[in-house]
């Protein structure tokens, strides 16, 4: 639908992301396990406005959702998709860009910011809402990305 956000994710631990959407409409996430555009898992999670986000917030191996709320620069965590938060952190500045991941090797994905207005990523390891990485990369008009590109 018009609005949707896509989202991906290691939803059931198999060590595979797969699809997902997030409809800000109706704050619906429709999780599919397999990739077969069925979704397996629908939660009722967020607010009209708000930015998908997923990780792997505690370290279980598997991928679960949040919201970024651009209107507070709040983040809403749920551990274990149950629609409710578990962790909220106020992080970032008004305009920043959410980003997430394993920004230190520990097993547990974690909040970041891209700032597109001075190209900066703004990293924190342990979701205190203190950067502990600050990396200025990219090109005026770049759209933040994040993956494991390094082949071990």
């Amino acid at each position: 639908m018009n609005g949707d956000q896509a989202v991906a994710g290691d939803w059931n631990g198999d060590g595979k992301d797969t699809i997902g959407v997030f409809r800000p409409s109706n704050q619906g996430w429709y999780l599919d396990y397999n990739n077969d555009a069925v979704p397996d898992q629908m939660i009722v999670y967020g607010l009209n406005g708000d930015l998908a986000v997923a990780g792997d917030w505690n370290g279980d191996g598997k991928d679960t959702i949040g919201v970024f709320r651009p209107s507070n620069r709040g983040w809403y965590l749920d551990y274990n998709n149950d629609a409710v938060p578990d962790q909220i952190i106020v992080y970032g500045l008004t305009g920043d860009v959410p980003v997430v991941g394993d920004w230190n090797g520990d097993g547990k994905d974690t909040i970041g910011v891209f700032r597109p207005s001075n190209r900066g990523w703004y990293l924190d390891y342990n979701n205190d809402a203190i950067p502990d990485l600050i990396i200025f990369y990219g090109l005026t008009g770049d759209q933040a990305i994040v993956g494991d590109w390094y082949k071990r």
